[in-house]
């Protein structure tokens, strides 16, 4: 399993498109945009699989996973993979 975990400093939606080379099981990704909340139908194609955290929608913490990784958010921000 590849898990690749970056700190993007904002603007992930213009970003996204170059870490997917890296062909990932999982990507952490801090200080990016809540994809529920962006106008980039792109960034929204790209996080089918995903769980958001974060107290404004442009700086939180987005899990995005494989298709067949079913994740899941838990109480007290814990998120778990199977």
């Amino acid at each position: 399993m590849r898990i690749v975990s970056w700190n993007c400093n904002g603007k992930f939606r213009e970003k996204f498109q170059d870490i997917i080379l890296f062909d990932a099981d999982i990507y952490i990704i801090q200080e990016c945009e809540n994809p529920s909340e962006c106008n980039c139908a792109a960034y929204k194609e790209f996080a089918q699989n995903y769980v958001w955290t974060g107290e404004t929608k442009a700086k939180g913490l987005g899990v995005f996973a494989r298709e067949d990784i079913r994740i899941t958010e838990k109480p007290m921000a814990k998120i778990l993979f199977a």
